[in-house]
């Protein structure tokens, strides 16, 4: 546990004789705070070169081990073995464009549609990125957007990115949604994406160029009638206020990170 996870609980815990003269306000102060206002945190399998592993690094975090996942806002990091359960409510893949590392910004430049012609514009170069004239490259990436659910915690919008070789992991997690079915009055149908639970935990893989951590996805019990249903009504809230511009404005993108794998990959 990051310490600042831990100064974070020592302030809730002082709150609690307060909690009724919040409640009789609450929200105050946040009516203006729209969801586009808002980022969304990114959760980062950590890898063994993470910035995050490295005490001498800024951005380390105290306790962090590679194939932990860390979810940055609060730096709070959960075992990857036993995973974060998780309940999506939406899904988006996109082309986005990178400056190379330390010579632009380190957010995104832009995102372009998975369905526009920008590929045709680009030339693969040495390294096995598609490079733009301007000297940019894309990198096709999918975002699963999801409520994390976690004991002690109330459930937050997180999103989920996967690329280059982990697009498989997305391909596979999206099978998962769409392949169950329920038998209604009118006969078998598909449910929401946020009918079920799902276990996000990291996988370990290794070839002869070296080991790395991927996703692992498992499909777990469905939501169930009167004890999830605030969870239900908040993921269809997001659900239905969903469209692309959330990745735009919402996620705090950080330069992408790669694996051992993907470096040396030409895929």
């Amino acid at each position: 546990m990051s310490e600042t996870k831990n100064k974070v609980v020592k302030k809730q815990s002082t709150a609690v004789g307060m909690v009724s003269k919040f409640e009789s306000v609450k929200s105050r102060g946040l009516e203006n705070i729209r969801q586009e206002d808002k980022s969304m945190p990114t959760l980062k399998l950590l890898q063994n070169g993470s910035p995050e592993n490295n005490k001498n690094d800024a951005s380390h975090v105290k306790g962090a081990q590679p194939g932990m996942i860390l979810d940055p806002a609060g730096d709070t990091l959960y075992d990857g073995d036993e995973g974060v359960q998780v309940i999506p409510w939406g899904f988006a893949i996109q082309y986005v464009e990178w400056a190379d590392r330390g010579t632009g910004p380190k957010s995104p430049i832009a995102f372009h549609a998975i369905t526009s012609d920008i590929l045709k514009q680009t030339t693969r170069d040495g390294s096995f990125k598609d490079r733009l004239p301007n000297g940019n490259y894309l990198e096709k990436t999918a975002y699963h957007f999801v409520l994390l659910v976690s004991e002690g915690s109330a459930p937050k919008p997180a999103v989920v990115t996967f690329k280059s070789t982990n697009l498989k992991v997305s391909r596979r997690w999206n099978n998962l949604m769409t392949d169950v079915q329920f038998k209604g009055q009118d006969g078998y149908f598909t449910p929401p994406s946020f009918s079920h639970y799902y276990k996000l935990k990291s996988a370990q893989q290794s070839n002869d160029k070296g080991s790395w951590y991927n996703w692992g996805i498992e499909r777990l019990e469905p939501l169930v009638d009167g004890t999830d249903d605030a969870l239900f009504e908040k993921a269809l809230s997001l659900a239905d206020s969903f469209d692309n511009k959330m990745i735009h404005s919402q996620i705090a993108a950080p330069k992408p990170e790669q694996t051992e794998e993907q470096r040396k990959s030409p895929f």
